[in-house]
């Protein structure tokens, strides 16, 4: 397990599984789990994010909960070819875990208290959501998606123990 965080009445898990040497992650996984529904006795089962595509480990992917819409908010870049991206958002709803409709990432520039809050329209609407991660290795280098596996691991060595691949 990577990850547990609040999210009103649900608690969103993330696990990836990770190879011992090989500094490979994953299968990786978000569910939900109903709290509210626990602390009152009801059976619960987490509910998986099913549509979750690993390949958004290569580009940078912003993670976030609005608590007012019961929502996950995934806001990812797309590599739409000859080195340009496409910022894509897409809201899940947090008790089945199913595409509610797309939205439109507007900045991440509100800082509340100790928490960062990302700007998203749905429509017309204005809505806030708290960023509980960041994922996607385009966060180590801008050009994470096309770096060769070789040159990827070097960045990947380097960055998380210091050292090179050597």
């Amino acid at each position: 397990m990577s990850g547990v965080f609040g999210a009103g009445d649900y608690v969103l898990l993330y696990t990836y599984k990770r190879t011992l040497g090989a500094d490979k992650y994953e299968y990786a996984k978000m569910s939900t789990l109903n709290v509210k529904k626990a602390m009152v006795g009801k059976t619960v089962v987490p509910k998986e994010l099913t549509s979750f595509d690993d390949t958004l480990l290569n580009y940078k992917s912003i993670i976030a909960l609005d608590k007012e819409h019961d929502q996950l908010v995934l806001s990812y870049l797309e590599y739409i070819g000859d080195l340009k991206f496409q910022e894509k958002t897409v809201l899940y709803d947090l008790e089945t875990m199913s595409i509610q409709t797309p939205a439109a990432a507007i900045g991440f520039k509100e800082i509340k208290e100790r928490t960062l809050i990302m700007n998203y329209k749905v429509g017309k609407e204005l809505r806030k959501a708290d960023i509980i991660g960041k994922i996607g290795f385009g966060w180590l280098d801008e050009e994470w998606a096309l770096l060769s596996e070789e040159q990827q691991i070097e960045l990947l060595t380097k960055d998380f123990y210091g050292e090179t691949a050597d």
